[in-house]
């Protein structure tokens, strides 16, 4: 009879410690919201945006300095205290076209006129156009957008590059001993996507948050405030 209730006790102190632990396995196991980086108490715009079905979106500063920001999306696993981001959903397109117009002539060189406008057709003054085959010409679009090149029809192909700060830098080639009209459609920089990268981190629990650490790096929820709806 004692041997029955000492087994009934045991038991009984082993489902107390279960449903104990259990809240805060799946607690842990789970991660919401939108989690930013801390540095001297100051937020920084480095965030993780953790959703449904273990996925997270990061934003956050380009880390080789570029204009823009890096951006990644993947799936995060947890074990036990570590969390993994792995950034393998992460899409990269960069939408950059041109499109040609080519006239045959009878001279010894040839025109090469560009037109560089944004998506929306938009002009974009004083962006850097360079046509490259052997010696390097570089010019800046005016304030419509425009620039001419003249050169010798002998070198072919001319390697053409387009670039302006806050948009994504655009390279082709010209193939053909012709005079050339190009528009140059350019997208926005949208910065370092992040492909094919893991990132681990520690989850720490205190004082009621939750602290994601790695080496100097801390992130910390960002809470919605009710009084003024502004983010801490």
């Amino acid at each position: 009879m004692e041997n029955q209730m000492q087994k009934a006790k045991n038991v009984l102190n082993y489902l107390v410690v279960f449903f104990c632990i259990l809240p805060l396995t799946l607690q842990s196991q789970n991660l919401s919201g939108r989690y930013c980086q801390y540095d001297k108490g100051e937020k920084i715009d480095n965030c993780i945006i953790f959703l449904e079905n273990n996925t997270f979106i990061y934003n956050g500063y380009c880390r080789f300095g570029d204009v823009g920001s890096d951006y990644g999306v993947g799936h995060y696993y947890i074990d036990k205290n570590s969390l993994s981001l792995h950034f393998d959903l992460t899409k990269v397109s960069y939408r950059n076209y041109h499109n040609i117009e080519r006239k045959e002539n009878n001279s010894d060189s040839i025109s090469i006129n560009f037109r560089v406008v944004d998506m929306k057709g938009n002009k974009i003054p004083y962006a850097n156009v360079i046509i490259e085959n052997g010696e390097k010409i570089s010019k800046s679009t005016n304030i419509d957008g425009l620039i001419s090149f003249r050169a010798k029809k002998t070198k072919i192909p001319k390697r053409s590059l387009i670039s302006f700060v806050g948009y994504q830098p655009y390279e082709f080639f010209l193939n053909y001993d012709s005079d050339y009209n190009i528009q140059v459609n350019l997208d926005i920089s949208h910065g370092c996507n992040i492909t094919d990268e893991i990132w681990n981190y520690k989850i720490i629990e205190k004082d009621n948050q939750t602290f994601l650490k790695k080496k100097d790096e801390e992130f910390r929820k960002v809470i919605l405030k009710k009084t003024n709806n502004e983010l801490e």
